[in-house]
């Protein structure tokens, strides 16, 4: 791609690989989220933009099993670092969106 600066880019992404990052995808098991932000959060891996320790929680209400949702969430990625970027994707059920119990037990 055509970045305008690519000193600027290059030190963003030497930046952000060094840092923690947790990302939770809302509405993990939907039909956008394994459309098209997967997809994206799999081409910012493939870039080398994120910390090495990365952590993809999603959040949804659907009842899946971790490769269930790796299978959902892998339809559109394509490569040999795909298994890797699975590896960092983890699934949490709630009950709602808006629920106390669950986003607490999200945190902990």
């Amino acid at each position: 791609q055509n970045f305008a600066n690519m000193s600027s880019f290059s030190k963003i992404k030497e930046d952000l690989s060094t840092k923690a990052c947790t990302i939770i995808v809302f509405g993990a098991s939907g039909h956008l989220a394994k459309t098209k932000t997967y997809p994206s959060l799999f081409d910012i891996f493939c870039e080398g933009m994120l910390p090495d320790d990365f952590k993809c929680i999603g959040y949804g209400r659907s009842k899946l099993d971790k490769q269930a949702f790796h299978e959902r969430i892998s339809l559109k990625l394509k490569g040999k670092l795909v298994p890797e970027f699975l590896s960092h994707c983890t699934y949490f059920r709630g009950t709602a969106y808006d629920d106390a119990t669950s986003l607490k037990a999200l945190g902990e």
